[in-house]
């Protein structure tokens, strides 16, 4: 056992001093951002593939963030894989491969109602929603047919589920190969390239 243990710090030993006789710093943490950006390209190309643009805040919102030295991460917003694999709704099982699922409670987050509303608001969701009833007594609020509308979607979308639309995974594999390339040659050697979403 102790032999593993031996072999394990002389393989971690041999890489530090790889990295310490790597180009300058500067050099490498420059193709990690050249990398970082390379995929943020990739990104939105699939994101107008699949037409996800509403508001633009996927791709205005992300980030690249420079961790010390020799270490890059790349920021999305916290919804960015519930379109990626899908949302099972709380009436129906599809997409059944997808982590997510709305629960049977149909509010939404004040953020959630705005975005939902822009949708409706810029004519990429159509309602027709049928003049509501006659209100009796003063147990009813008065609701306008905009928010009827708003509602009426809320109710379909977390019944229902958001379709998968693997935008985000066919960006990360379409971009390894590239960004493997630019941090090789900054690294002066062939690299293999492990990118894991968190």
């Amino acid at each position: 056992m102790s032999n593993n243990i031996t072999a394990s710090q002389k393989k971690n030993i041999d890489f530090i001093r790889q990295l310490n006789e790597a180009p300058d710093g500067q050099v490498v943490q420059d193709a990690l951002v050249t990398s970082a950006n390379y995929f943020l390209d990739v990104l939105a190309k699939k994101v107008n593939q699949y037409k996800l643009v509403n508001t633009g805040d996927l791709l205005k919102k992300a980030k690249i963030e420079e961790i010390g030295t020799n270490q890059v991460n790349v920021k999305l917003p916290y919804y960015y894989d519930f379109i990626n694999k899908g949302v099972r709704g709380a009436r129906s099982k599809q997409p059944a491969s997808s982590p997510y699922s709305f629960k049977d409670s149909y509010s939404m987050s004040a953020e959630g109602r705005k975005n939902i509303k822009s949708l409706i608001d810029n004519g990429k969701a159509k309602l027709r929603v049928v003049k509501p009833g006659r209100e009796v007594g003063l147990e009813r609020k008065r609701r306008n047919v905009a928010d009827i509308q708003l509602d009426t979607l809320i109710f379909a979308i977390k019944s229902g589920g958001i379709k998968r639309r693997p935008y985000f995974d066919e960006a990360l594999e379409e971009s390894r190969k590239e960004i493997a390339s630019i941090v090789g040659k900054a690294y002066g050697k062939e690299i293999t390239l492990s990118i894991k979403p968190k």
